[in-house]
């Protein structure tokens, strides 16, 4: 605006958007807003993107906090549900586990990728190399941070959006994989290791 770069916070487009001091848009606002009370998840099955979103006062769930990668499948459910129940480590119908999951419905959960057992250093590497790719059962797979982020944040009750959209991921750019070493047996984004 009159050759200036937009700061701070700026509505566009029916959202809420953070701009630092030069103008670029900051695509994880979660450290500026604190931890919310509530939030919004919104999961792009087609383009295999969860956005988080926060109230902006009586404005509704119009403030972006942060995407996230993930991995669906055919059979994840299209719909809005509420998060009824959530498990440290859960064991999977392929007997293998997963850490920090949240169920969205059913059979279905947020998850991490999957371990041969429940111990943080035995990650199965291709799934994690697979995120961005609809290749789960149909649950919604996560780093182990972005699924502990949901484990610890998001209470039972959280609303759950899935939907579909082949145009745009989500109001930030959808995260790109850093692929690991096939050798690597624990996820760079599990706390534990950081």
């Amino acid at each position: 605006e009159n050759g200036y770069a937009k700061t701070g916070w700026q509505y566009i487009d029916g959202y809420k958007f953070y701009f630092d001091s030069c103008g670029r848009l900051v695509q994880d606002v979660d450290s500026l807003i604190g931890k919310q009370s509530d939030y919004l998840l919104k999961v792009n099955k087609t383009l295999n993107c969860l956005t988080v979103y926060a109230k902006d006062g009586n404005n509704g769930y119009i403030i972006p906090v942060k995407a996230m990668l993930t991995s669906v499948g055919d059979d994840t459910p299209i719909g809005t549900f509420k998060t009824p129940e959530k498990y440290r480590w859960r064991l999977m119908v392929n007997d293998t586990y997963t850490q920090y999951a949240t169920r969205i419905t059913q059979g279905f959960l947020f998850h991490s990728i999957t371990y041969a057992t429940p111990n943080e250093n035995n990650l199965l590497t291709v799934g994690y190399n697979g995120l961005g790719v609809s290749r789960s059962l149909g649950c919604v797979r996560l780093t182990c941070g972005n699924s502990k982020w949901v484990y610890d944040n998001c209470h039972l009750g959280t609303t759950v959006q899935v939907y579909e959209d082949a145009n745009v991921a989500s109001p930030f750019d959808k995260p790109e994989l850093v692929p690991i070493s096939d050798q690597q047996t624990w996820d760079p984004t599990d706390p534990k290791f950081n």
